[in-house]
This record gives C-alpha cells, sequence and structure tokens, in this order.
C-alpha cells in the first residue's frame, strides 16, 4: 500500500511541475488550426516481447478523450525437458484522459488518465505421459493510472510516451493472480 500512495503522490507532483513548466510560444504551434479528432496507434517495443497492440483515441471534448487498447501475446516457455507450457493472452484496456496543456488539446501534449483493464490468459502444459496435460484459464480485471505526453506532428505523424501503475485482481477460481503492476508504454501512429 505504501507503493501505491508513492507512486500516486510522484504521478500527481510530476503532473503539477509540467504544467507549471509549459510555455506558449507564438508562432511556433507546429499545428496551428489544425483539429484531430481519432488517432490510432501501435506499440512497437512490445513486438519484441511477442505483444501485438492497437489503440485507438477518440477526442470527445477539447481536453478529454477516450483511449482504447486491444492487445495479444503468446508466449511458449519450456519448463525442463519434458514440460512445456503455452500462453495465449488478450488484454483490454480502456480510459478516459484529461490533457493538461492550455494552450493545445486533445489528443496533443501532456495528459492524465484513469480507467479499467480486462486480462484473460489460456495456458496450456504439456508434460510426460505418466502426467495429464492440463489447462486453464485466469480472467483478471482492474484499473490503472497514468500520465504522458503525445506529439503530433505535421501530416498526423503522432509520437506518444507514458507511464503509471495498474491493479489486477483475479475473478477466476485460481488465486496468486493479483497484484500492482507499473506501466511503462511508447506508441507511433497517425491522428485525423
Amino acid at each position: 500500500m505504501k507503493k501505491v500512495i508513492l507512486t500516486i503522490t510522484i504521478m500527481v507532483f510530476a503532473t503539477i511541475t509540467s504544467i507549471a513548466q509549459e510555455v506558449n510560444t507564438p508562432g511556433k504551434n507546429r499545428n496551428k488550426g489544425v483539429k484531430y479528432k481519432n488517432s490510432i496507434r501501435t506499440t512497437p517495443l512490445s513486438i519484441l516481447g511477442g505483444e501485438i497492440g492497437v489503440s485507438y483515441e477518440r477526442v470527445l471534448k477539447p481536453k478529454i478523450s477516450l483511449n482504447s487498447l486491444l492487445a495479444f501475446n503468446y508466449n511458449e516457455y519450456d519448463l525442463n525437458s519434458k514440460v512445456s507450457m503455452d500462453e495465449y493472452r488478450v488484454f483490454l484496456e480502456t480510459e478516459i484522459r484529461y490533457y493538461l496543456s492550455r494552450h493545445k488539446n486533445a489528443p496533443d501534449g501532456w495528459f492524465t488518465s484513469g480507467g479499467g483493464l480486462a486480462n484473460y490468459s489460456y495456458f496450456i502444459y504439456t508434460g510426460p505421459p505418466l502426467l495429464q496435460d492440463r489447462d486453464f484459464n485466469i480472467l483478471q480485471i482492474g484499473g490503472v493510472i497514468k500520465m504522458g505526453y503525445q506529439w503530433i506532428f505535421k501530416r498526423g505523424f503522432t509520437i506518444g510516451s507514458s507511464g503509471g501503475v495498474d491493479y489486477l485482481t483475479s475473478v477466476s477460481n485460481i488465486k496468486g493472480a493479483d497484484g500492482l503492476g507499473y506501466r511503462l508504454e511508447f506508441s507511433i501512429g497517425y491522428s485525423w
């Protein structure tokens, strides 16, 4: 619990200092007059870990947007020479983003967000003939709090970076899958 309070305190402090450091330079607004309402992005660094994720963001109000992420993952583990495990995972996250920049509108600039998430994992254990093959499911739900920055360049090219914390709890009959996790995301995409 102490880690959660410390992390939230650091995020609030970082948000306040980021607003204080914002500078509006006349004539330097790279997207002056352009209003983006939609953004689609992928997380290229997650691909190195075997995960494919796509997120879509829709602006609801000038400073508020709805962001959804859908990710798929497959991992194969060799536990020893006779036992292996395959994991199939689907991850869904939906969050409301509030953009903090005074001189920019969503989806460009500093943001904080909070929302819900769900994680479904399907495991298949394969063992020697004397042991029975097993498969089981884990369904987890939880919440997420993040802070980040998103850049939109000319012609809609978009880069985003964010970090935060999440908490997942198992709603399956398998216990021990609960816990606090840390998030660090990098995304690239297109806004229109």
